[in-house]
């Protein structure tokens, strides 16, 4: 496998190669994500893999 400076091996067998790719700062998005998006994010995500949203309602108060 040519090294295009792109794609690092990582691993090799007779079976599989594991490469990872290299994107340059100039490529990367330069905002960060919120937690919260980050969270919606992911449960849409997870809709999408016929996961069902469940949200958690509760009228209890825990006295410590």
């Amino acid at each position: 496998m040519p090294n295009n400076n792109r794609y690092t091996l990582v691993a090799e067998n007779p079976q599989s190669t594991v490469v990872a790719e290299y994107l340059a700062d100039s490529v990367r998005v330069a905002h960060y994500q919120s937690e919260a998006d980050l969270e919606r994010a992911f449960i849409k995500q997870l809709k999408t893999q016929a996961y069902e949203y469940l949200p958690i309602i509760s009228d209890v108060v825990i006295q410590t």
